[in-house]
């Protein structure tokens, strides 16, 4: 549709981004009266599916559905242009130096602009950003003319083409690094916990691989980061979290030592992450004496900047609502879960706090479900399953429809859960998620509960189930990996 893409964005929106682009509108407004291209941006957003004909008709009275098709264009260039500017960072700063340059360059003011250029150049070395590095030093080979002896101008020009290689190279072992680095998390993403003798030999093998790269952690920040965090999914993946946990640290203690990197993207986000993850890696592992460390720390940092204080909170947050989760305290869980949940609405989301605010919805499924809150748990799984698996780690997804079951089983909703119970197992079956432990979860639902559920007998049936798993866990014990989602024993 024509205007699809406009109504697509406008849908993206976060709150934040959509208060931003509002308050710019009031300072282009006549004697109070709304903007045009702002009462199209209210339509479209008060619209659930686009549909062209509505919005027709609801500008049918309005001497603008004339110029509606121009209209569109120009909030949609709006949109990105205030979305630019909401999004400011390092890197547009750096960019919008670069066009400064070339403007005094064409102006012919030398001194300001290469002032400009330094002022560049220095923030793209400090973030380790070679890619804006390689534009400065074009704008900088325009700026050394040959109005110097000759000698002296061979030099600097073979000094430009020895950085200008140096920053190729850099930009070429960095980008192999990042596409290996998306082949592990895609491949981690769709396995989740790696349970069949293949998938755990062919991660093994990566492992093997990647620690032989040890000369990439000399390189620089980017590149010591990279190789840790390969690492980090991969242990995750094989589920050793005591390796997990090493290389957590080690990303934690580079952090500690470039303070800089974390005022830019991704890292702004991986920070408050992986200081989450040691932490709950050390409270699955029993480390107690580090965990007031931990907590310190994620406090140090709400406190300390301002730019990522939000991140920390939430952060912090989950880190209470899991280990009150853990020790049994569910209802202050909930609690923090209110506040996790703001948060998430207040903070702009990239692909990283996605995936997060979905492992979050699961755990706030099971918290329900153990406080016998049934209708709060469909909705979470809900939330999770009318997404697809591609969108987040795919054991996520493919366990929640195991717990919506069980939900529904202790609901008491026979009919329902014999459907849904027969549509898990064809999804799993077709996306080969039908492991062990997941056919005799779905084999004990259906066949227990086509017979008829027996109340007198309630006891010896999930005495047989309790003693059917544990024989799977001492045959098979690479089916434990799904008790990180869910504690299958203590809910029998």
């Amino acid at each position: 549709m024509a205007s699809d893409h406009l109504f697509r964005l406008i849908k993206s929106l976060s709150k934040n981004e959509k208060v931003y682009i509002r308050r710019n509108a009031t300072f282009h407004t006549f004697k109070g009266k709304k903007n045009k291209y702002i009462k199209l941006f209210d339509a479209l957003e008060q619209m659930d599916v686009y549909e062209e004909k509505a919005l027709l008709k609801y500008f049918e009275k309005d001497d603008f559905l004339n110029t509606l098709p121009t209209a569109r264009n120009y909030l949609f260039n709006v949109l990105l242009r205030n979305l630019e500017a909401y999004h400011h960072n390092i890197r547009s700063e750096i960019r919008s130096c670069l066009n400064q340059a070339e403007i005094l360059l064409e102006k012919g003011l030398m001194d300001q602009c290469g002032k400009i250029i330094a002022k560049a150049e220095s923030m793209a070395i400090t973030y380790e950003l070679h890619d804006e590095l390689l534009s400065l030093e074009t704008i900088k080979l325009s700026l050394n003319g040959p109005g110097q002896r000759y000698k002296k101008y061979e030099e600097s020009l073979l000094n430009m083409q020895d950085n200008m290689n140096n920053i190729l190279k850099n930009i070429q072992l960095s980008s192999d690094d990042q596409i290996e680095l998306k082949m592990i998390a895609g491949r981690c993403g769709f396995l989740g916990q790696a349970r069949s003798g293949a998938e755990v030999l062919e991660l093994e093998n990566w492992v093997s691989i990647i620690e032989k790269k040890k000369n990439a952690v000399s390189r620089s920040f980017t590149a010591a980061f990279t190789h840790y965090h390969k690492l980090t999914m991969l242990f995750h993946a094989l589920n050793k979290p005591m390796k997990e946990l090493v290389y957590s640290k080690k990303k934690i203690e580079l952090f500690s030592k470039n303070l800089q990197m974390i005022e830019v993207a991704p890292y702004l986000y991986l920070f408050p992450e992986e200081l989450e993850r040691s932490f709950t890696l050390q409270l699955s592992l029993g480390y107690y004496d580090e965990l007031q460390e931990g907590f310190e720390t994620l406090y140090k940092q709400c406190t300390q900047n301002r730019s990522y204080k939000k991140l920390m909170e939430l952060s912090l947050h989950h880190l209470m609502f899991r280990t009150c989760s853990q020790i049994g305290r569910f209802e202050a869980a909930l609690k923090h879960s209110e506040s996790i949940s703001e948060l998430f609405d207040e903070i702009d989301l990239s692909e990283t706090l996605e995936t997060r605010k979905k492992r979050f919805t699961l755990e706030l499924a099971i918290v329900h479900l153990i406080l016998k809150n049934h209708k709060s748990s469909l909705r979470c799984l809900d939330e999770i399953l009318g997404g697809s698996a591609s969108e987040f780690n795919s054991d996520i997804y493919y366990f929640a429809q195991i717990l919506q079951l069980l939900v529904y089983f202790e609901k008491g909703d026979i009919e329902l859960l014999l459907y849904r119970t027969r549509s898990a197992y064809r999804t799993l079956y077709r996306n080969n998620k039908l492991f062990r432990i997941e056919k005799l979860l779905l084999d004990f639902l259906r066949k227990e509960n086509e017979a008829g559920w027996d109340k007198k007998e309630e006891k010896e049936i999930f005495t047989r189930l309790k003693k059917n798993l544990n024989n799977l866990f001492k045959a098979h014990p690479e089916e434990k990996k799904l008790l990180n989602y869910f504690d299958l024993p203590a809910w029998i």
